[in-house]
């Protein structure tokens, strides 16, 4: 599908065509109604039938909640109640939480690349630790620590063909 595209791809683009692939669906189905009412009705019902079990099946909590999150917030904040804070996700897990977490703190205005920094991780149990992480902790040579707050992010994925233009 992005065979052509020059940008930066994510396994995620192709989200943005589920709207597209849900109205070509609806399309062709009610087109086909429209010649063949019995043809239209079994083509639909099997796409409704297999949507709606997938769907279902879907509705579960993924990784982490909105709840976890938010208490994981809520102690942060107990530790540092007035400070701004830049959030650090720890190696390829810490992103699950960090993610979300830095997004929450941004939407309070809370959350600032100047701010203290906090990394958090996520154990092999699943389970949420984080810690107030010292100039020592950034500066290792494994890169352990990544920034991961909203403003890095943003622009990291919307203005990385400044520094790096498709060629």
């Amino acid at each position: 599908m992005y065979r052509y595209y020059g940008g930066q791809r994510f396994f995620y683009f192709s989200n943005f065509a589920h709207p597209a692939v849900i109205l070509l669906t609806a399309w062709v189905i009610v087109e086909l109604f429209k010649m063949r009412k019995l043809a239209g009705l079994i083509l639909g019902g099997i796409v409704v039938l297999f949507s709606f079990k997938t769907a279902v099946e879907s509705l579960g909590p993924r990784d982490y909640t909105v709840g976890e999150i938010n208490n994981l917030k809520n102690e942060i904040y107990a530790n540092y109640p007035n400070a701004n804070i830049d959030v650090y996700g720890c190696g390829p897990s810490g992103a699950l939480v960090s993610h979300p977490l830095a997004l929450v703190m941004f939407g309070e205005g809370r959350n600032s690349i100047d701010g203290q920094k906090i990394g958090v991780c996520v154990g092999s149990d699943k389970s949420i630790s984080w810690k107030a992480l010292e100039d020592s902790d950034l500066n290792r040579e494994d890169n352990f620590w990544l920034n991961h707050s909203t403003e890095n992010i943003y622009r990291s994925m919307t203005e990385w063909w400044k520094t790096r233009p498709p060629k």
